[in-house]
């Protein structure tokens, strides 16, 4: 997968953060059968977010971004296209974090998403947004909490990745439209 986006915003140098620690995780842009994308909003943290997380031990890329997609959205998924890694370096935390992300569409019911403990006291839901209002929810940051750089360079990622997932859509239309089970 080609590398799509790279945020360092402290310009730190590749010996510096090759010692760091190293998180692999994936995330989606993804459509239901309205073509509407399904976004999370993190109450706690005044912000929204693309579905995705850590991929585990025992996963392959995919069988990450299908589990997260069935836990934090509550539905099964089919990946259209790839959108490319993002190399996030975070300074604060010294901690290299790559992210693999993809189009999906989704191929099954709604169910009810199954938050963990931490997403539970974050107040995660679920918004499934039409196209053309979706980019507006990532534009701006909760002005009543204080931003953080983490905050900051995930929501620029999902931003970035939700439009070029945007882009992907409006090249590739007919690979998205289908009627779901």
């Amino acid at each position: 997968m080609k590398i799509f986006l790279i945020l360092n915003p402290y310009d730190i140098k590749i010996t510096e953060f090759a010692q760091w620690n190293h998180r692999e995780t994936t995330k989606a842009v993804v459509f239901d059968e309205n073509n509407n994308i399904g976004i999370l909003y993190a109450k706690e943290m005044g912000r929204y977010k693309l579905p995705g997380g850590k991929i585990e031990d025992n996963e392959n890329i995919e069988q990450a971004l299908k589990r997260e997609c069935l836990e934090e959205l509550g539905v099964e998924i089919e990946i259209i296209d790839k959108i490319g890694m993002v190399t996030e370096i975070r300074k604060e935390k010294k901690l290299c974090q790559i992210s693999y992300n993809f189009v999906a569409k989704t191929i099954s019911k709604k169910y009810c998403p199954v938050f963990s403990e931490k997403e539970k006291e974050l107040g995660f839901s679920i918004e499934w947004v039409e196209l053309r209002n979706v980019l507006s929810y990532f534009t701006k940051l909760n002005d009543d909490l204080i931003c953080s750089l983490d905050n900051q360079l995930a929501e620029k990622r999902d931003f970035c990745i939700l439009k070029e997932g945007l882009r992907l859509y409006k090249k590739n239309n007919s690979k998205y439209s289908s009627k779901n089970n």
